[in-house]
């Protein structure tokens, strides 16, 4: 994996950390996260400089993984 890789998977990490414990994911909807608001409350933190730059790609990571994430927790 080459560094730029795990760069952003760590902030993609950090990320869906961010938004599992803000709860931002909900309400979760047939299983599906709240994407919309995710994308909200990531370009209002980016606005108001709480969050600073990140790729399209690395939001998408994150994304990716906090609905992977309640997947698992959904099949116990």
């Amino acid at each position: 994996m080459e560094d730029h890789d795990m760069l952003e998977a760590k902030k993609a990490g950090a990320l869906a950390l961010d938004i599992l414990q803000s709860k931002i994911h909900y309400p979760i909807e047939n299983g599906k996260i709240n994407v919309e608001q995710i994308y909200d409350h990531i370009t209002i933190g980016m606005y108001s400089g709480d969050l600073g730059p990140i790729s399209q790609s690395t939001i998408d990571l994150a994304i990716k993984t906090v609905q992977d994430m309640v997947d698992i927790y959904n099949k116990k």
